[in-house]
């Protein structure tokens, strides 16, 4: 996360300003570090990200929609994967297709 970004959130549980403490910097990022409010609420900064969510939670709900819609992008037909969410996604955005390498 950069230090320009944290001044742009705020704290889920009251909306007030979060102080930012780093731990640890890779370039001009924080990698780790933990932002804090005034009313006590506190979260932690991963791997750059900050983290707003219980641990827990994220696998928790990633688990569920992992079982829930894991066939989703499957073609009927074939049972191999389609690509007609990205090919929508781009069309209705008015994006070009890129190489990804």
């Amino acid at each position: 996360m950069r230090d320009a970004f944290a001044q742009h959130l705020v704290c889920p549980a009251c909306r007030g300003p979060l102080a930012v403490r780093v731990e640890e910097r890779a370039g001009d990022r924080i990698r780790t570090g933990q932002l804090s409010c005034a009313c006590g609420a506190s979260y932690p900064i991963r791997e750059f990200v900050p983290r707003f969510v219980p641990t827990d939670s994220y696998v928790d709900t990633f688990s569920f929609q992992w079982r829930k819609h894991r066939l989703t992008q499957l073609d009927t037909t074939s049972r191999k994967e389609s690509d007609e969410t990205g090919s929508c996604s781009m069309s209705v955005a008015g994006w070009d297709a890129f190489p990804m390498s």
